[in-house]
C-alpha cells in the first residue's frame, strides 16, 4: 500500500509530534511514523518519567524534615513500587493525550520502522525487539527483516528521530548492572550503591534521585566541576550541595574500566562490579564498589537504520544532521529537527525547531534563534538558566 501526504514526519517525540500538529494546523495532510506510543524519548523514557520520579524523591525529603515545621510523622519509608507505578500513570496519560491531539487534528499516525527508499519515500517496517529486551525501548531498535509493510511519500520530509543514551567502549561496559538513563527506568529497585559516570543535568538527576532514595552514590565527572554546560561556580555549588546530603562527588576524574565477581550482592545476576577510578592524568585513584554503575555521558544520534544515503541527505563525521536556521538539510525538502541535528539536546528546543520547519515547509520565512534557550536541572537545589552566561 502506498499513500502520499504534503508532510511526512519520521519519529514521535517532543519535535515530531509537534511538527506534525503544526503542519497540519496549517493545512497540510500529514503523516507522522514512529516506533511505539508517541511522546519521544522525552515523555517515555526522559523528561517526564525522571521528574515524576523526582517528584517522589521531593515529597519523600520533606516529609523526612516535617518535624522541624511541628509535623510530627512516624514510619516513613520509601514504596519504590508505587514510585514506578505514579510515574507509569503519568507517562500513560501524558502520551495518551497527544495521540488525542494527533487524531483531533487529523495526522494519520504510521507504527513502525521508517527508512528512504529515495528522496521523497520511506518504506515503513516492523519495528523489531528492543536492544534493552522486554519492556525496553523501542526508539533505538532495529527493523526486522521482514519485508516492508507500506509505503509513504510526501512532498515535504521533517526527519525528528532523536537521539540515544552514549555508551562507552570501556572494559567491562556490557557487564550486567552497567546501564544508561534507558536501564535506569527498569531497575526493580533502588540499588544499595550506585556509581554515575557524568555529572551533567542526566547524571547529576540520577545522582540526586538514587541518594534521596537511600543509595549510596558516587558521582564522576572529567570535566573541573558538575555540570559543566553551565556556569563553573553554579557546579561548585551544586558540588557542596551534593557532598552534604551524602553524594560523594569526585570531579577530574573518570572510570576507565569496570570489573564483575561472581557471588556478590549487586551488579544483576549476582555480580558485584567495580568501577575503576582515574584521575586527570590518568593515574588510577580509587575502585568503587557498586551495585549498578550508570552511564550519563553524552548521546547519539539516531540515524542508523534510516537509509539516509538513499534520500541522498547528509551528516557529519558523528551522524547528526547539519542544517540551516530554517532547518533544511542539504535536500532542499527534506528538514531535520531535534537532537537529530546535534545542536542543543533539549526538548523544548526541539519542539521550537518543529513549529519553525513545519511554518517552513508550508511556505512561511522563518528561522531559528539559539541565543536565548532555557535550560532546568532538576536536582537540589534545582539549576536553570537562560541567555548568555559568564563562561
Amino acid at each position: 500500500m502506498n499513500q502520499h501526504f504534503d508532510v511526512l514526519v519520521i519519529g514521535g517525540g517532543p519535535g515530531g509530534y509537534v511538527a506534525a500538529l503544526r503542519a497540519a494546523q496549517l493545512g497540510r495532510t500529514v503523516a507522522l511514523v514512529d516506533k511505539e506510543r508517541p511522546g519521544g524519548v522525552c515523555l517515555n523514557w526522559g523528561c517526564i518519567p525522571t521528574k515524576a520520579m523526582l517528584r517522589s524523591a521531593e515529597v519523600l525529603e520533606t516529609v523526612r524534615g516535617a518535624e522541624e515545621f511541628g509535623v510530627l510523622t512516624e514510619g516513613v519509608r520509601l514504596d519504590y513500587s508505587a514510585v514506578l507505578q505514579r510515574k507509569d500513570g503519568i507517562v500513560s496519560r501524558l502520551t495518551e493525550g497527544i495521540a488525542h491531539l494527533l487524531k483531533a487534528n487529523g495526522v494519520t499516525v504510521v507504527n513502525g520502522h521508517a527508512r528512504f527508499t529515495d528522496p521523497h519515500t520511506v518504506a515503513v517496517h516492523e519495528t523489531g525487539p528492543s536492544p534493552l529486551g522486554g519492556d525496553g525501548p523501542l526508539y533505538a531498535a532495529p527493523p526486522t527483516q521482514q519485508p516492508a509493510r507500506e509505503t509513504l511519500s510526501a512532498d515535504d520530509i521533517i526527519i525528528a528521530t532523536g537521539s540515544q543514551p552514549l555508551m562507552p567502549d570501556l572494559p567491562g561496559s556490557d557487564l550486567p548492572g552497567v546501564i544508561t538513563s534507558d536501564g535506569a527506568f527498569l531497575l526493580p529497585e533502588v540499588p544499595a550503591r550506585a556509581v554515575v559516570v557524568g555529572g551533567s543535568a542526566v547524571g547529576a538527576e540520577w545522582a540526586s534521585l538514587f541518594r534521596t532514595f537511600g543509595a549510596e552514590v558516587t558521582l564522576v565527572e572529567m570535566a573541573p566541576t558538575l555540570l559543566p554546560a553551565e556556569d563553573a561556580e553554579i557546579g561548585r555549588t551544586l558540588t557542596r550541595s551534593f557532598t552534604k546530603q551524602g553524594i560523594k562527588v569526585l570531579t577530574r576524574h573518570t572510570v576507565t574500566a569496570i570489573e564483575g565477581e561472581g557471588g556478590g550482592e549487586g551488579g544483576g545476576d549476582g555480580l558485584q562490579l567495580r568501577a575503576l577510578v582515574t584521575d586527570a592524568n590518568g593515574q588510577p585513584v580509587e575502585t568503587l564498589p557498586a551495585d549498578i554503575v550508570l552511564f550519563g555521558v553524552g548521546r547519539r544520534p539516531n540515524t542508523a537504520g534510516l537509509d539516509l544515503e538513499k534520500a541522498g541527505v547528509h551528516t557529519d563525521d558523528r551522524g547528526y544532521i547539519p542544517v540551516t536556521d530554517r532547518l533544511r538539510t542539504n535536500i532542499p525538502h527534506i528538514s531535520a529537527i531535534g537532537d537529530v541535528t546535534g545542536r542543543i539536546q533539549l526538548a523544548h528546543v526541539a519542539s521550537h525547531q518543529a513549529l519553525v520547519a513545519a511554518s517552513v515547509v508550508s511556505g512561511h520565512d522563518e528561522r531559528i534563534d539559539y541565543r536565548a534557550v532555557p535550560a532546568a536541572t532538576f536536582t537540589r537545589p534545582e539549576v536553570a538558566s537562560v541567555g548568555l552566561t559568564a563562561s
